[in-house]
């Protein structure tokens, strides 16, 4: 509906994030990093200053070869997202062509940044 529409303009009015694409899937030498957030849930709203951020250091970069891309994905509009898991809250996974590996640590960008550096 329309009011949804700009419930969203007005949350993210200084923030611009990169929502992950229609029929996304990751080629071969690619990787994404995408955070899952709800637009209600407190902690989500604290953690998307660091993810924009985060983003804006890393989408396009390249990291051992791979090219990453850093989305984001509002699972409350998406609720069938297999990403997102059974709890409120934000979650950030690392995507390869053929595999998830989910972030458990503390939401910063060193922590996030290490974390690409492992498993990348």
């Amino acid at each position: 509906t329309g009011d949804d529409k700009e419930e969203d303009t007005e949350y993210f009015t200084l923030e611009h994030l990169n929502n992950v694409p229609k029929n996304f899937k990751c080629e071969a030498n690619d990787a994404a990093c995408i955070f899952v957030y709800q637009h209600y849930n407190q902690e989500c709203k604290e953690s998307i200053p660091l993810w924009k951020k985060f983003q804006d250091i890393n989408h396009g970069r390249r990291i051992n070869g791979k090219k990453l891309n850093v989305y984001s994905i509002d699972s409350s509009k998406n609720p069938n997202l297999s990403l997102s898991g059974n709890v409120d809250g934000p979650r950030v996974s690392l995507v390869g062509r053929y595999n998830v590996t989910e972030y458990d640590g503390r939401m910063n960008l060193e922590n996030l940044e290490n974390f690409l550096e492992k498993n990348l």
